[in-house]
């Protein structure tokens, strides 16, 4: 049985929005990594660190902005002022409200997940991304809210936006993961990570203590192998490789 022609149009205009989006991100994925005069790539925690609090605060601006609309909705609203308790039922608008404010926690939740890990995992050039993202991912709310009253065409782009630019920069950093270890599956690159075993590790390794062999008193010295735990590691140019 066919779909209405209204219904049809609207799949139409989403997948409209969807490519819009995905042109978005591609064309400031390429411009933040080639073309924009940024500051020098990240190289310590502390750097990446406070890239990552920077992406965050406005993704996160967008919740608060979300919280605030409804609950000042719901206090100038008499219908809807106890609309939160499960045995009273609300207006239509308190119902998008609370849809709208659903969608971006969810949409929030996600980003952090896969901002916390690229930050501190893709190389200190790639790190360039996560502003990025996390200025699409505003935009993208901006646009999803304005929209959302107009229907799934109205809503597509933003929706797309947001949930798009966080899954683009996942691919990013599983790509770049899974290039490393196809590579060199023997050596894993661990500067830059956290790591920890019995000795307690400090975070972001650059120095290992050997734990066997002859004591190395040249701390300038180029190459220099011992173990970290268990594991063997080798030193190149202050740069820990780990072999398993």
């Amino acid at each position: 049985m066919s779909q209405p022609t209204n219904f049809t149009q609207k799949q139409r205009g989403v997948v409209r929005g969807v490519i819009l989006s995905v042109f978005t991100i591609t064309a400031t994925y390429l411009t933040t990594r080639y073309f924009a005069p940024l500051p020098p790539p990240a190289s310590s925690l502390e750097e990446r660190l406070r890239i990552l609090a920077l992406s965050l605060l406005f993704p996160a601006l967008t919740l608060f902005v979300c919280i605030g609309r409804l609950g000042n909705h719901r206090f100038y609203t008499p219908q809807d002022i106890d609309s939160g308790v499960s045995t009273m039922k609300g207006s239509n608008k308190a119902a998008m409200l609370q849809a709208i404010l659903q969608n971006t926690l969810e949409q929030l939740m996600l980003a952090c997940i896969v901002y916390f890990h690229a930050t501190l995992f893709l190389s200190p050039e790639a790190v360039r991304l996560v502003p990025a993202t996390g200025a699409l991912f505003t935009l993208g709310r901006i646009m999803f809210l304005r929209g959302y009253a107009g229907g799934a065409e109205s809503r597509a782009f933003g929706f797309s936006l947001t949930f798009q630019s966080t899954l683009g920069l996942g691919i990013e950093h599983i790509k770049k993961e899974t290039e490393a270890l196809i590579k060199n599956p023997q050596v894993v690159r661990t500067k830059n990570h956290f790591t920890s075993g019995k000795n307690n590790t400090p975070l972001g390794l650059t120095i290992a203590t050997k734990q066997q062999g002859k004591k190395q008193r040249n701390s300038k010295q180029r190459v220099i192998s011992g173990t970290i735990g268990k594991e063997k590691s080798i030193i190149v140019d202050e740069e820990v490789f780990t072999l398993r």
